[in-house]
């Protein structure tokens, strides 16, 4: 089976997202296998349809909703020829954190900790999952609207998605670690997390930020991997990484350039790095993604 690789339509450069509401009336339910590096939420408001994710087969019926995560290959089949109706949600999670100037731990713990490959959850269930339900539609309609400020809007909505996700626990792990951390905890970690976003192209040891907080190395290590779900070095290679990605689509450096801007020793661990969290190279994503930026500039 051949799997392709679908990129997210990013002409809306105040917002890379993909969404819309569609229906049987206006084009067939269906695709392809295929992967893509957006997370995708599909509300299925009428009728039903098959999803197949990696391995695993499932049947999503009207009032069901589907969170894909990224990297995971997928497709999709209508099971009969009922009327059917969907929402769907496409974006990329460093949509989050790049919009969040104040970087906190329960994003990171989402980020880090989402290794999941799909859930479900059923409307009927919950009011929390009729409301994402809800949140999932109007943003599907601002983005279509384009009124004024519809960019804001819609991220209020993305970050109100995330909040049911925390609250609900929708995504298992995701929520266990956070609600075993007490708030001083919390702050502190939020305090490294800003630390690393200002100065990720440096130098930054482990031994140096436990200093800088005062607290025992070790004790350090445990408290942040408790917090965020994985290590300092894994989130710091992370949030490096996060960087590197954006700037491969959106300036002409050479991969040199973005090595030594992003904080990175070596081209063949940068290289190593970049390839366990994207599944390509630089020199390829750029090529597989980087027209996209091209053709909305």
């Amino acid at each position: 089976m051949q799997i392709e690789i679908e990129k997210v339509d990013k002409t809306d450069v105040r917002l890379p997202i993909k969404t819309y509401i569609v229906d049987t009336n206006e084009r067939r339910l269906h695709s392809e296998p295929h992967i893509h590096n957006e997370i995708e939420i599909i509300y299925m408001m009428n009728g039903s349809m098959e999803f197949v994710v990696e391995d695993q087969q499932t049947v999503v019926n009207a009032g069901d909703i589907i969170i894909i995560n990224s990297m995971t290959a997928h497709w999709s089949n209508k099971l009969n020829e009922e009327y059917s109706k969907m929402c769907l949600l496409q974006f990329n999670i460093s949509l989050i954190y790049e919009n969040n100037v104040h970087f906190n731990p329960y994003l990171a713990s989402f980020i880090h900790k989402s290794n999941f490959k799909f859930n479900i959850m059923h409307v009927k269930d919950k009011p929390e999952y009729n409301r994402f339900a809800d949140t999932l539609i109007k943003i599907a309609k601002e983005f279509k609207a384009k009124d004024t400020a519809y960019d804001i809007a819609i991220m209020s909505y993305i970050y109100m998605l995330f909040v049911i996700m925390y609250r609900e626990n929708i995504l298992k792990s995701t929520a266990e670690s956070i609600n075993r951390t007490d708030d001083h905890t919390l702050d502190r970690i939020s305090e490294v997390l800003n630390h690393i976003q200002t100065n990720y192209g440096d130098s930054i040891k482990v031994k140096d930020v436990s200093e800088m907080l005062n607290i025992n190395y070790s004790y350090f290590c445990r408290l942040f991997k408790k917090a965020t779900g994985r290590t300092f070095i894994e989130y710091l290679n992370y949030y490096r990484i996060s960087i590197a990605k954006k700037r491969l689509l959106q300036d002409k450096a050479t991969v040199t350039e973005i090595i030594l801007d992003t904080g990175f020793s070596s081209f063949s661990y940068f290289n190593r790095i970049f390839k366990r969290y994207t599944g390509f190279s630089p020199t390829t994503y750029r090529k597989l993604f980087g027209s996209e930026q091209s053709e909305a500039s």
